[in-house]
């Protein structure tokens, strides 16, 4: 898993004062389990990685942008519908 995207779930949990035992209690698993996905020794599942992102409050989208470097330039619908008022626009 990307290096960048381990360092943004490390750092929220530890942001949110929560240990890792306090998370894999959350999840229902062994707390070194949680260490190995941290640390990148095991993968981490989309499933699971959502379900972490839920606990610590983190846009799972968002943090994929930030790690792989996904922003966009291109306009959202919100500014979409701007251009499109904008070209309706006569020349004056």
């Amino acid at each position: 898993m990307n290096e960048e995207l381990l360092r943004i779930l490390r750092l929220r949990r530890s942001e949110l004062g929560l240990k890792q035992k306090d998370v894999a209690a959350l999840m229902g698993i062994k707390c070194n389990t949680l260490s190995n996905w941290e640390t990148g020794r095991t993968g981490l599942d989309l499933d699971t990685y959502v379900k972490l992102c839920g606990i610590y409050g983190l846009d799972a989208a968002g943090a994929l942008d930030t790690a792989y470097g996904l922003k966009s330039d291109a306009p959202n619908p919100g500014e979409m519908q701007h251009l499109r008022t904008l070209r309706s626009l006569d020349d004056h």
